[in-house]
């Protein structure tokens, strides 16, 4: 005997609703990938520019 399906989807509500929170859950974990990105990127511009500020002023003040 074939069951009866009422709707085209046979998921029930409790499974749309995991689905829902895994997918947003994947999407939140991109989206932290790709700001920790960002923020390794701003911290190692950070850490250059304190270099090269630090050898300008070692380097002027050498002549002094």
């Amino acid at each position: 005997m074939v069951p009866f399906i009422s709707n085209k989807n046979t998921f029930s509500q409790k499974d749309k609703r995991m689905n829902h929170t895994s997918a947003l859950n994947k999407n939140i974990v991109l989206i932290y990938r790709k700001s920790n990105k960002w923020i390794e990127m701003l911290l190692e511009t950070l850490v250059n520019l304190k270099k090269k500020i630090y050898n300008f002023f070692s380097f002027h003040l050498s002549f002094k």
